[in-house]
């Protein structure tokens, strides 16, 4: 499949209309030399999809249909090799982030209004129900969930005739 002229590459959809943030097109511009393919098309999607974690969204920025990602995947196994490294980085991503969030947290601003003041209070919160999941990912056998599996050989009917 030969590359259209006309498609809108990595390095110039900074004013693409969708919901794609600048530091998310820096930072995987960053990302092109993980992936050595000359195609640029090719290599963007790869680059966008790292950051992104969709290849729906990715394709959307840079012209690319689902269908030809699909193609892609089917027909180049360098392309099919490096998406699955792109998916990894993704993943990876979502993990540090959830992990900042739950260690570190996040300031929020709170404006108070009262009748003769206003008060802006920050505050530092935590998302415990991540850290929660991160320990049971990491360590199963102390946070993780418990089954009692004990299992009596005791058949006796604990109902009698005389009852």
């Amino acid at each position: 499949m030969e590359e259209s002229k006309e498609a809108l590459m990595l390095q110039n959809i900074s004013d693409h209309p969708l919901s794609v943030r600048s530091d998310d097109i820096a930072f995987s511009r960053e990302l092109e030399n993980v992936f050595p393919i000359e195609h640029q098309n090719k290599r963007s999607m790869l680059c966008l999809i790292s950051v992104l974690g969709s290849h729906t969204h990715a394709g959307k920025v840079i012209g690319v249909s689902p269908a030809t990602h699909k193609q892609w995947l089917d027909e180049d196994v360098e392309y099919s090799e490096m998406n699955n490294i792109a998916t990894d980085l993704y993943k990876d991503f979502l993990e540090g982030v959830a992990r900042d969030r739950a260690v570190n947290g996040w300031i929020e601003t709170t404006t108070i209004t009262k009748p003769d003041t206003v008060e802006t209070r920050t505050v530092t919160k935590f998302d415990n129900a991540l850290l929660k999941t991160l320990l049971e990912a990491e360590r199963p056998e102390k946070f993780g969930k418990r089954i009692d599996m004990n299992h009596s050989m005791d058949n006796r009917n604990p109902f009698t005739d005389e009852e």
